[in-house]
């Protein structure tokens, strides 16, 4: 089913964006606390 595969592909896109928002603060944050 096509509209299945594209919710799944939504929470998929989903799931990366949150991902990549994680990601920026973890590196932020040791980017601050370490001058690395």
């Amino acid at each position: 089913d096509a509209r299945a595969i594209a919710a799944i592909c939504e929470q998929l896109r989903q799931h990366v964006a949150d991902l990549g928002v994680l990601y920026i603060k973890l590196h932020n944050y040791h980017w601050h606390i370490y001058g690395i």
